[in-house]
């Protein structure tokens, strides 16, 4: 199955949603049957494939670089994402204001940095 394109349909409890492995498991929303739409959009197979994961994967395919590279930046985003909210509920529970000012400065460096 390595190297294969294969695009799956999930259901459980009458929700389904659509799964991919392009260097990770891609997985839409779960949303009711009649709401599931894949568009089939390229002037050939590859490209059609790489719209379908590009949909899934919430990315859009820009000149210049690879889907894969774009899905592992949307992934770095996304880390980013949970770690300055986990940062920004310690700083809101920390009752110390240095500890408190300390947490705001990684939060800031964190946002600064992956400009």
């Amino acid at each position: 199955m390595l190297g294969q394109k294969l695009l799956f349909v999930l259901e459980y409890e009458g929700t389904q949603a659509l799964a991919v492995w392009q260097t990770r498991l891609i997985l839409s929303p779960w949303t009711e049957p009649d709401a599931l739409r894949v568009e089939l959009n390229g002037l050939n197979l590859d490209s059609v494939w790489e719209n379908i994961v590009a949909e899934l994967a919430g990315v859009q395919v820009q000149q210049g670089s690879t889907l894969d590279e774009q899905i592992a930046r949307a992934k770095q985003r996304e880390k980013l994402q949970k770690e300055i909210a986990k940062l920004e509920k310690m700083a809101w529970a920390e009752k110390q204001p240095r500890r408190k000012f300390e947490l705001m400065q990684r939060i800031s460096d964190i946002k600064e940095n992956s400009k």
